[in-house]
């Protein structure tokens, strides 16, 4: 009797399947990756804008505050709007700012901090 070497079709077959699922599982990993990549700098400019509001709040207790405002900050248009809620503190405010793209339904960035009246 002459012993065969080699694979069967099986095992060919669920080599190629493991080999298959994995490539699908890293493609979907990149495609992430090169998604979060580009939003980089969106995400970065929103966050400035969010420091800075934040830092106008703190600044400004006891005045008015606009809480809706448009910035221009790397050749876009942004939007500004901040939410100032009670806490069980008296005297402080929990204040939120969402910053987004104008016109644009997608948030770049959300900061929260309290302020003290």
């Amino acid at each position: 009797m002459i012993k065969q070497q080699g694979f069967t079709l099986i095992e060919v077959m669920v080599a190629l399947l493991i080999v298959a699922v994995a490539l699908a599982a890293l493609s979907q990993t990149l495609a992430m990756f090169v998604n979060q990549q580009a939003s980089l700098p969106e995400r970065t400019y929103a966050g400035w804008i969010a420091q800075n509001r934040l830092t106008e709040l703190q600044h400004s207790v006891g005045e008015e505050v606009e809480l809706k405002s448009n910035t221009s900050l790397g050749g876009q248009e942004w939007q500004t709007e901040i939410s100032l809620e009670p806490t069980p503190i008296p005297g402080m405010m929990r204040a939120t700012v969402e910053v987004r793209l104008q016109g644009s339904e997608h948030l770049a960035n959300r900061m929260v901090t309290v302020v003290g009246n």
